[in-house]
């Protein structure tokens, strides 16, 4: 989200300095794209500058614009935000500019980066992600398909930026080998003012166009109705729904059920056509807010499968300093970081993610295999955080493992084992 909002406000800003030729706008996106650089890398110059640049090869106006561009203090805050970070790092991580550069960025892109940490996908793996990220409103799209009229020169204008701020992205996303569930968000913006501009021009005129939208609306509840419902009938035990989530389920079929009963009332009393819309807008974008309690409450019920959060907190609630160690994993309970009482060792490190660090010198005591492990263990009390579904594999791995280590606590998915009876 941070990402987006950078690139977004870069664009924003290179836009506005087309229309405007506002030399601050422009000087602001440069720094908004140093800004996305270090959020993100550089990928940012990719989504911002293809964007735009085709955005002005569109416009017939590239070679004109792209001379303009080349602003020297723009380029001069550019490296200003960028260099300092990428200086440091250089000279504390020896070989970070061929890791940073090349593997995260190049090899990445081609599939042969390694380690092969990172998720891969069909060409159309983000359509259906794009659906799931702009709902309700997604269900829309095929507005995109539809032409529009009467539009006003800037609009159209608009349309044609948002077009190539949605294409580039997707099609770069699309391309790489390296896929995630989230990295098509940035161009979420430009898909909002898409749909935007076409449904004010399907609701801005024509009374039978502003009867199918109201109608449209009330299908997209009556389906969370339905889905609703499905849910806690069916799917209810295999979900493992709380008492809460259930309670804000039935509370959004209830808001659904009253927007449609709401729009049905407009129709009903004759309400003028642009005034139904508004309360069909209304109804749409207000349905986001129970949707969003029930997921987070669902997460809230689940987290104990998803985090290790509650297994860091334990062991800092024992007030001791014992050392803390981890077996194998680290990506399946990463939150430790955060919530235990201090650093912790890995043994016999499988972690994709910590694959650069674990090859740093100045981190190399902070991986460590079964041997260091047996010697370090019998000169302070220890705590061992074993994956549920590994701790056999652990007993088995270290001599006379079942006598050594007492269970100190059982989690969903983790153990904690300690060197001494508690």
């Amino acid at each position: 989200m941070l990402f987006t909002l950078l690139a977004s406000s870069a664009l924003f800003c290179l836009f506005y300095w087309y229309e405007n030729q506002k030399i601050s706008a422009l000087r602001s996106s440069y720094m908004f794209l140093g800004l996305a650089i270090l959020t993100k890398g550089l990928v940012a110059i990719i989504i911002i500058g293809g964007s735009f640049g085709l955005f002005l090869f569109i416009e017939k106006k590239f070679f004109q614009y792209l001379r303009q561009a080349l602003d020297p203090i723009g380029i001069l805050l550019l490296l200003a935000v960028v260099l300092p970070w990428h200086i440091a790092a250089m000279m504390q991580h020896k070989g970070f500019l061929w890791h940073y550069i090349v593997e995260e960025h190049f090899l990445r892109f081609l599939n042969q980066r390694v380690p092969h940490d990172y998720y891969s996908g069909p060409i159309y793996y983000y359509l259906p992600r794009i659906i799931i990220y702009l709902f309700p409103w997604s269900l829309f799209t095929p507005l995109l398909f539809w032409r529009t009229k009467n539009l006003t020169p800037f609009e159209k204008k608009i349309l044609r930026f948002s077009w190539c701020w949605l294409i580039v992205p997707l099609a770069f996303f699309s391309l790489a080998s390296a896929k995630a569930n989230y990295y098509m968000i940035v161009s979420m913006p430009a898909l909002a003012m898409l749909l935007g501009i076409k449904i004010k021009n399907l609701t801005a005129n024509n009374p039978q166009h502003n009867k199918i939208f109201n109608l449209w609306v009330m299908a997209i509840l009556l389906t969370v109705v339905v889905g609703v419902g499905v849910a806690l009938l069916f799917f209810g035990s295999i979900l493992k729904l709380d008492d809460t989530s259930k309670q804000w389920l039935i509370i959004t079929a209830i808001y659904a059920t009253g927007g449609m009963i709401a729009i049905m009332s407009s129709i009903i009393f004759n309400i003028n056509s642009q005034q139904r819309s508004k309360i069909s807008f209304v109804v749409l974008a207000s349905l986001i807010i129970p949707l969003i309690i029930t997921m987070v409450s669902y997460i809230k019920s689940t987290i104990d499968n998803l985090s290790s959060s509650n297994v860091g907190i334990y062991l800092s609630s024992q007030q001791n300093n014992s050392q803390l160690y981890i077996y194998h994993d680290f990506e399946n309970f990463s939150a430790l970081a955060f919530y235990a009482p201090g650093c912790f060792k890995i043994i016999d490190s499988q972690s994709s993610d910590l694959y650069y660090g674990a090859h740093l010198p100045q981190f190399k005591s902070c991986f460590i295999d079964k041997k260091d492990f047996l010697q370090e263990i019998t000169k302070q009390q220890t705590y061992i955080v074993v994956p549920n579904k590994k701790l056999q594999q652990f007993y088995d791995d270290v001599p006379d493992g079942q006598s050594r280590f007492s269970l100190l606590k059982k989690f969903d998915k983790l153990t904690i084992l300690s060197t001494i009876k508690i």
